[in-house]
């Protein structure tokens, strides 16, 4: 592949994965009220600052990664996000039947983000 290509699709890709983040974290913006509740409910460690914190991330990852600004860091950033918001938000083992297939494919994607934001961290 040329290496212009091959340039001109990590370009794409970031615009593509930050964007989406970027988008996600002001829609997570906007249901700030609804969500403090759930993050209660899972367990979650002081859940306003602990959702604030996944929304700052998802907001300034997103935009610095679909931007070009520090992409290793922001993938960075978006990768510690997924983690903790799939350990928290997708424990399919303590769910059966439907819920549990629903959280598996959640794990599973995002399993394979980190896996993508890992390739955009190394291919700069």
């Amino acid at each position: 592949m040329p290496a212009d290509l091959a340039a001109n699709i990590l370009v794409v890709a970031r615009i593509l994965m930050g964007g989406a983040f970027f988008v996600a974290g002001v829609r997570s913006t906007q249901s700030f009220p609804k969500l403090v509740p759930v993050m209660t409910t899972l367990g979650a460690p002081f859940p306003p600052v602990a959702l604030a914190i996944g929304i700052a991330l998802k907001l300034v990852c997103g935009a610095a990664l679909a931007l070009g600004l520090w992409p290793a860091y922001a993938a960075a950033g978006l990768i510690v996000f997924l983690i903790a918001a799939t350990l928290l938000f997708h424990k399919f083992w303590t769910y059966q039947g439907r819920e549990r297939v629903e959280h598996i494919n959640a794990f599973i994607s995002n399993t394979a983000l980190v896996g993508g934001f890992l390739a955009v961290a190394v291919s700069l």
